[in-house]
């Protein structure tokens, strides 16, 4: 049984013991892996090519890595201060991706993301905010829609703005029952997630 996660971007999902980072499967994302993005007037874009969404997925005998291979982003920056950043993500849920072919048929099934009925998950923030927590410098709230439901997270982040790139890592706690997942009756209910973005301006 695998326990559903997501993202996020913000993002992310997936199940059993699971553990979603905007990084490369297995890895940390850093600077040196990433494509430079490009910035207009503030707007920076998020891409497979320059993002990584991944995630584990564990059950009591095993785990297993997967990914999202489609997915689209922005994060809109009026000035230096992270505080008046806002983030917006959006994954193709059909995308998702393990390198066990049974697996990933079972996660776009009804009792995970069941993608044929619900295509897409969003993250959208909506306030940043200075915070003092050991680790972090901001907490980001936003919506968060999968499974066809959406709700409101809040959440500790280190978020670091400088002239030549953008640093996010985060944590949060993604309930599957809250979001009306049937795979929360045979798997653990809380599922951990974790962010991690390094984006390289050009």
């Amino acid at each position: 049984m695998v326990k559903l996660v997501t993202l996020a971007i913000l993002v992310s999902l997936i199940g059993c013991s699971t553990r979603l980072s905007l990084a490369p499967m297995g890895s940390n994302l850093s600077e040196s892996a990433m494509m430079p993005t490009t910035a207009t007037s503030g707007r920076l874009l998020l891409s497979p090519q320059n993002t990584r969404i991944t995630f584990i997925g564990s059950t009591l005998l095993s785990s297993h890595e997967g990914t999202f291979t489609q997915f689209t982003g922005r994060l809109d920056r009026p000035g230096s201060d992270p505080k008046d950043a806002q983030f917006r993500v959006e994954i193709e849920m059909d995308s998702v991706f393990t390198k066990v072919p049974l697996l990933t048929k079972d996660l776009k099934a009804s009792d995970f993301f069941d993608v044929a009925k619900y295509p897409e998950s969003t993250f959208v923030s909506t306030r940043i905010q200075s915070s003092v927590a050991s680790g972090s410098n901001y907490i980001i709230t936003g919506n968060f829609t999968i499974h066809g439901i959406t709700r409101a997270l809040s959440f500790p982040a280190r978020f670091d703005i400088d002239p030549k790139s953008i640093r996010l890592d985060a944590t949060l706690d993604i309930r599957q029952s809250d979001f009306s997942m049937k795979s929360a009756r045979t798997t653990t209910d809380d599922v951990p997630v974790t962010v991690s973005c390094r984006i390289v301006r050009s």
